[in-house]
């Protein structure tokens, strides 16, 4: 879990410096009006895609966490990243 929670922040980051790039061009009006759809085209893309990855990482955390409720209930350790951890003293 660890690294994928990892590779998710990265992803997330690059995602965001992408997006201000391209809005940053807008206020340094950097563009030609007929590059205008391209630029948000690519702008809408780029958010869609932040989303989905959002949604799925948050199904990935629900799914590691009711996988590690269940088995705590049947008296096993979860193998989840978070499982294999030892507790700061």
């Amino acid at each position: 879990m660890l690294a994928y929670a990892l590779s998710g922040f990265v992803y997330r980051h690059k995602q965001a410096v992408m997006v201000s790039y391209l809005l940053l061009g807008f206020e340094l009006e950097l563009y030609h009006p007929r590059e205008y759809r391209m630029v948000i085209w690519y702008l809408d893309f780029l958010l869609a895609s932040s989303l989905g990855h959002q949604k799925a990482t948050a199904q990935y955390v629900l799914d590691d966490e009711a996988y590690r409720v269940k088995g705590a209930r049947h008296g096993c350790r979860g193998s989840g990243a978070a499982s294999r951890l030892t507790p700061l003293r």
